[in-house]
């Protein structure tokens, strides 16, 4: 199993997080933990603005993206030149870059998850499949990804995906 995993790091005396992907294997001697990747620096942002979701036509990619934009809203980002911003950080959902003030890769923590290359990628490539599992493992991806989701907008998105 493949997750997200934070470090702290403290650095010229501050303490700073970081995220990395990580498996878990099981050995003999117990379980063990291989980092897959270097995911980024982690920036937590609060809800700034209630914004209400309102559901748009279009495809699962189109919705999903509406998704995250209403998101970064919520949480203070600004769309400039097709790039949301806040602060250091810079989002461009339309080429999956999350990026710092020094063009490093970020992750941004909101609500229950994390919003970053990785979790985008996933979230915008899965293939679907039949099944109650495969819905509850939708769902998870959504929150771990960053996600508040209504019940109904999971509906939309999940059939957005059947047909896709």
């Amino acid at each position: 199993m493949v997750f997200i995993r934070l470090k702290n790091r403290v650095s010229n005396g501050k303490s700073l997080d970081y995220a990395y992907l990580v498996e878990n294997s099981y050995r003999r001697n117990g379980p063990k933990q291989k980092v897959k990747k270097y995911l980024g620096r982690i920036y937590k942002f609060d809800i700034v603005k209630d914004e209400e979701f309102k559901l748009v036509g279009g495809s699962y990619k189109e919705l999903l993206c509406s998704l995250f934009e209403n998101e970064l809203k919520k949480h203070g980002f600004v769309l400039k030149n097709n790039v949301y911003v806040c602060g250091d950080c810079s989002v461009d959902l339309n080429n999956l870059k999350f990026l710092g003030i020094k063009g490093n890769k970020i992750v941004i923590q909101i609500n229950a998850g994390f919003i970053c290359e990785h979790s985008l990628n996933e979230l915008f490539n899965l293939k679907f499949s039949e099944g109650e599992e495969f819905k509850k493992e939708f769902a998870k991806k959504l929150v771990l990804g960053g996600l508040d989701i209504k019940p109904e907008v999971f509906v939309e998105l999940y059939g957005k995906l059947v047909v896709k």
